[in-house]
């Protein structure tokens, strides 16, 4: 998966997963990557999810992982999210009947 914001500043969100018994690790060479969470089976990890950023200037990045063992079937999602506008503060009241 290669993925470029659109903006400066943005976050890119990302999981992987990995049929079978494999061991997964993601590409320590990309600046910036956090790995947050992995799924553990049969003591391998076979599933992660990570964030890249913030990304300064928007390009391409590619999350990339690896895993020991044969070809498998295997599934990626990531999504570029652009910084928003400054925080707001939401008020509200709730009135008990």
């Amino acid at each position: 998966v290669t993925l470029t914001p659109v903006t400066d500043s943005a976050w890119i969100f990302e999981v992987v997963a990995v049929n079978d018994n494999h061991n997964i690790t993601p590409n320590p060479a990309i600046t910036g990557r956090i790995q947050h969470w992995e799924e553990v089976f049969n003591n391998r990890v076979t599933g992660g999810g990570s964030t890249i950023g913030p990304v300064s200037p928007a390009a391409p990045r590619s999350p990339r992982w690896t895993w020991t063992g044969g070809n498998e079937s295997w599934a990626q999602a990531a999504a570029a999210l652009r910084p928003g506008g400054s925080p707001q503060i939401v008020q509200w009241s709730e009135v008990i009947n």
